[in-house]
């Protein structure tokens, strides 16, 4: 509807773990979002402050915007080491053109949807290292009328980008202008002392 949706505050002195996707194949995860059709609001912004975060088997936190509004962003400060590892369980969604089978990337997610009108959301990691494997993801992206939001990684001691999913995707860093949208992609960028991809 009208108005701007909540922030979600997450502070987790040790230890977090978000895995996998449930019977229906929806992700385990943290979702902010502005919904499409009528939605005229911002979505709210995700903060993550953690000992050690793990983002495994298809489980997300993302933040998008579908109306119009633009995107929260991703703020994620993690103390120790981040992990974001690996595909969800096989899902299928019915397109004009047919069925289509894929798996969710673990990761972190930024989006102006198809149907979005706003700027998207930035996403920025602290933390002392970063692994991305076996396809896992970070991505902004737009699909709609507004600009991708950007990546910032902050890694005092290493990242690390490495591998392909059981879908042969590739493990990365995204920011992409999909065909159609009316905005430009993120900008990228990593500060480290050990960069590996």
């Amino acid at each position: 509807g009208q108005g701007n949706a909540g922030n979600v505050n997450i502070r987790i002195r040790n230890a977090s773990s978000f895995d996998g996707a449930g019977s229906s194949g929806t992700p385990s995860g943290v979702y902010s979002r502005a919904e499409a059709n009528e939605a005229v609001g911002n979505g709210g912004n995700i903060n993550i402050a953690t000992g050690s975060l793990s983002v495994t088997n298809g489980a997300v936190i993302t933040a998008s915007t579908q109306g119009r509004g633009n995107g929260g962003n991703v703020e994620i400060y993690v103390r120790n080491d981040t992990v974001l590892d690996g595909l969800g369980p096989l899902q299928e969604i019915t397109l004009p053109s047919g069925p289509l089978q894929f798996q969710q990337s673990s990761g972190l997610f930024s989006s102006v949807k198809r149907t979005g009108v706003g700027e998207g959301g930035n996403i920025r990691v602290t933390t002392r290292s970063l692994s991305i494997a076996n396809g896992g993801v970070i991505v902004t992206r737009t699909e709609g009328q507004g600009r991708a939001g950007n990546i910032t990684v902050n890694a005092a001691d290493f990242v690390t980008v490495d591998g392909v999913g059981s879908d042969n995707s590739s493990s990365a860093l995204l920011a992409p202008t999909q065909p159609g949208a009316g905005g430009r992609g993120g900008d990228i960028t990593v500060n480290t002392n050990i960069f590996r991809v």
